[in-house]
Protein backbone atom coordinates (compact mmCIF):
# COMPACT_ATOMS: atom_id res chain seq x y z
CA UNK A 1 0.00 0.00 0.00
CA UNK A 2 1.64 3.40 -1.10
CA UNK A 3 1.24 6.83 1.41
CA UNK A 4 -1.01 8.11 -1.81
CA UNK A 5 -3.51 5.87 -0.98
CA UNK A 6 -6.41 6.94 0.37
CA UNK A 7 -6.96 4.39 3.50
CA UNK A 8 -3.29 4.84 4.40
CA UNK A 9 -4.00 6.31 7.96
CA UNK A 10 -6.12 3.37 8.72
CA UNK A 11 -3.58 0.85 7.49
CA UNK A 12 -0.64 2.40 9.69
CA UNK A 13 -3.02 2.51 12.61
CA UNK A 14 -3.77 -1.31 11.89
CA UNK A 15 -0.29 -2.07 11.61
CA UNK A 16 0.42 0.19 15.17
CA UNK A 17 -2.38 -1.95 16.90
CA UNK A 18 -1.23 -5.01 15.60
CA UNK A 19 2.54 -4.33 16.75
CA UNK A 20 1.78 -3.09 19.96
CA UNK A 21 -0.83 -6.88 20.63
CA UNK A 22 2.49 -8.79 19.45
CA UNK A 23 4.28 -6.91 21.76
CA UNK A 24 1.68 -7.18 24.67
CA UNK A 25 1.92 -11.26 23.49
CA UNK A 26 5.99 -11.06 23.83
CA UNK A 27 5.55 -9.68 27.60
CA UNK A 28 3.22 -12.39 28.74
CA UNK A 29 5.12 -15.30 27.09
CA UNK A 30 8.26 -13.77 28.57
CA UNK A 31 6.35 -13.51 32.16
CA UNK A 32 4.41 -16.78 32.30
CA UNK A 33 1.61 -15.19 31.57
CA UNK A 34 1.28 -12.88 34.06
CA UNK A 35 1.04 -8.61 33.49
CA UNK A 36 4.23 -7.59 35.32
CA UNK A 37 5.36 -4.94 37.41
CA UNK A 38 5.92 -1.45 35.52
CA UNK A 39 10.12 -1.81 36.75
CA UNK A 40 9.83 -5.09 34.80
CA UNK A 41 9.39 -4.21 31.50
CA UNK A 42 13.13 -2.50 30.91
CA UNK A 43 14.45 -6.04 31.31
CA UNK A 44 12.15 -7.21 28.44
CA UNK A 45 13.52 -4.90 26.68
CA UNK A 46 17.42 -5.44 27.54
CA UNK A 47 16.60 -9.07 26.44
CA UNK A 48 15.83 -7.95 23.05
CA UNK A 49 12.29 -9.90 22.86
CA UNK A 50 11.33 -6.69 20.62
CA UNK A 51 13.51 -6.66 18.26
CA UNK A 52 11.60 -8.25 15.79
CA UNK A 53 8.68 -5.80 15.83
CA UNK A 54 11.28 -2.45 16.50
CA UNK A 55 14.31 -1.63 15.03
CA UNK A 56 15.80 0.72 17.40
CA UNK A 57 16.50 0.83 21.29
CA UNK A 58 13.95 4.14 21.78
CA UNK A 59 11.57 2.19 20.11
CA UNK A 60 11.63 -0.85 21.37
CA UNK A 61 11.17 0.79 24.71
CA UNK A 62 8.18 2.47 23.19
CA UNK A 63 6.57 -0.41 21.87
CA UNK A 64 7.35 -2.60 24.82
CA UNK A 65 5.53 0.48 27.43
CA UNK A 66 3.08 0.89 24.87
CA UNK A 67 2.19 -3.01 25.49
CA UNK A 68 2.17 -2.77 28.85
CA UNK A 69 -0.09 0.08 28.95
CA UNK A 70 -2.42 -2.16 26.94
CA UNK A 71 -1.96 -4.94 29.19
CA UNK A 72 -2.51 -3.06 32.36
CA UNK A 73 -6.04 -1.61 30.77
CA UNK A 74 -6.91 -4.60 29.82
CA UNK A 75 -6.60 -5.88 33.20
CA UNK A 76 -8.09 -3.38 34.91
CA UNK A 77 -11.40 -4.18 32.97
CA UNK A 78 -10.80 -7.21 33.88
CA UNK A 79 -10.51 -6.75 37.24
CA UNK A 80 -13.80 -3.90 37.30
CA UNK A 81 -15.93 -5.60 34.71
CA UNK A 82 -15.05 -9.42 34.77
CA UNK A 83 -19.10 -10.42 33.71
CA UNK A 84 -18.03 -8.73 30.18
CA UNK A 85 -14.71 -11.22 29.64
CA UNK A 86 -17.21 -14.43 30.63
CA UNK A 87 -17.99 -15.24 27.49
CA UNK A 88 -14.30 -15.12 26.46
CA UNK A 89 -13.15 -17.45 29.59
CA UNK A 90 -15.96 -20.06 28.59
CA UNK A 91 -14.54 -20.00 24.99
CA UNK A 92 -10.84 -20.46 25.72
CA UNK A 93 -11.48 -23.16 28.33
CA UNK A 94 -13.78 -24.42 25.43
CA UNK A 95 -10.67 -24.39 22.82
CA UNK A 96 -8.68 -25.79 25.22
CA UNK A 97 -10.51 -28.79 26.14
CA UNK A 98 -10.22 -29.46 22.29
CA UNK A 99 -6.68 -29.16 21.59
CA UNK A 100 -6.61 -31.59 24.33
CA UNK A 101 -8.49 -34.31 22.78
CA UNK A 102 -6.67 -33.80 19.41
Amino acid sequence: MSPRHERWHEYRHAKRRATILLAARHILKANNGIVPAKEEIGPFVSMGIFRSHARTAPEQKGLAYAAYRQLRKLENRLRKQAERFADVESRVKQRESEVRHD
